[in-house]
Order: structure tokens, then C-alpha cells, then sequence
């Protein structure tokens, strides 16, 4: 019986182990770099900015350009596939909001849906890579 538990305490912390081995661990420059892009996106969007397009304009490029920024930085990171997932799509995201302020003045609805997507998405970034382990 002794035999079985140890047999089985071995394989379980093994497990963990090599789990954590394929796993990327917590990277602060990620996660302040998401931090920062949630929080342009927030003040943007708590503020007038998206009643005047020529005010939001700077906005939408600074969101494109940190976000390919950051995922630019994430991309060759081993064991890093959600983030390099995720940032992909928030650099998709930026991309389509910026190119729409560049050839249009969208409505202040569009401006606030697009950032709400945005902050949503990053919450989640952050909710992901705040589980990374610290070593």
C-alpha cells in the first residue's frame, strides 16, 4: 500500500513538473504592455475622445502600434501560444479600428464598441498570463 502512494505521489509531482516545463512562465514586459493597452483603451473610452474623430485618431494608431508591439515581442517566446494567439487577434483588432479612423469618421457608437472589445480582450490577456508561474 505504502508502495502504490509513493508510486503515485512520484507520478503526480512528475506530471506538475514537466507541465510546468511547457509552459511558459510569467514575463513582466507582456504583461505591462497588455496592461498599457487596456488602459488607453479605458481612458479613451471613460473620456470624449470618442465624440471627435480627429481626437481618436491618435488614439486608434497608439493602440495599433502597442499592440504590434506586443506582439512583436511575444512572438518567438517558447511555449507562449496563448499569448502569441491572443496578441495576434488584438493586433487584428487595432488594425481594423485604426484603418477605419484613417479613411472614415466612424460614430461615437462604433468608437465605444470597438473599445469595449478591446478592454475585454486584454482583461482576458491578463487574466491568462497572471496564472503563468514565477520562478
Amino acid at each position: 500500500m505504502r508502495l502504490t502512494v509513493l508510486l503515485l505521489a512520484g507520478l503526480l509531482s512528475g506530471c506538475a513538473m514537466v507541465e510546468g516545463y511547457f509552459m511558459a512562465t510569467f514575463d513582466g514586459n507582456i504583461y505591462g504592455s497588455v496592461a498599457h493597452i487596456r488602459t488607453t483603451a479605458e481612458i479613451a473610452n471613460d473620456s470624449d475622445v470618442c465624440k471627435d474623430p480627429a481626437k481618436m485618431a491618435p488614439v486608434a494608431n497608439s493602440l495599433r502600434d502597442s499592440s504590434l508591439e506586443l506582439y512583436n515581442y511575444s512572438q518567438y517566446i517558447k511555449h507562449n501560444d496563448d499569448v502569441i494567439n491572443m496578441s495576434s487577434h488584438l493586433v487584428e483588432m487595432t488594425k481594423t479600428l485604426q484603418a477605419f479612423y484613417e479613411k472614415t469618421k466612424p460614430s461615437e457608437a462604433y468608437c465605444h464598441s470597438k473599445l469595449n472589445g478591446i478592454i475585454n480582450a486584454t482583461s482576458e490577456m491578463q487574466r491568462v498570463i497572471g496564472k503563468e508561474p514565477r520562478y
